[in-house]
């Protein structure tokens, strides 16, 4: 029965818990180019995170923000990097957030990350970010009009 209610929790701030894992290593990527970012979490609630569903688990920018939509490459929204890759992930097991960064602009960037189910509630905050450096592209070489001759 336990299973049973676990697998059926709804999802709300009492049930919607998760630990960090892992991620990538944090991005070096040339301006104009495309990084990958993958980021790990353990579902330490009471609700199962269903793919495609209300309980869907989500990777957002902290506090909804959409300060580095600059930098999304397919994002689901200007605030919402990532969905859960797996199609379920019960309680006690780990789930795999992926998803994209385009470097728009040169700089370093640290993007502040938290768990999500929309329909549901903000997960724990557990302090994850990911930092994303944008090398500044080379710059072109100038071309000089030939000198003319002087007649």
């Amino acid at each position: 029965f336990m299973w049973y209610v676990r697998l059926c929790a709804p999802a709300n701030a009492n049930t919607v818990q998760a630990q960090y894992v892992a991620e990538s290593p944090f991005l070096t990527i040339p301006e104009g180019r495309v990084g990958t970012v993958q980021v790990r979490v353990k579902n330490t609630g009471e609700t199962t995170w269903r793919k495609g569903t209300s309980t869907e688990a989500r990777i957002a920018v902290a506090g909804n923000s959409d300060a580095y939509a600059f930098l999304a490459q397919g994002w689901l929204a200007p605030d919402r990097p990532a969905a859960q890759d797996e199609p379920v992930v019960p309680p006690g097991e780990n789930a795999t957030f992926t998803f994209q960064v385009r470097g728009t602009r040169a700089g370093s960037f640290t993007i502040p990350l938290q768990g999500v189910i929309d329909a549901g509630a903000w997960m724990n905050d557990m302090g994850m970010f990911t930092v994303v450096a944008v090398q500044p592209a080379p710059a072109r070489p100038t071309q000089r009009p030939h000198p003319s001759r002087s007649r």
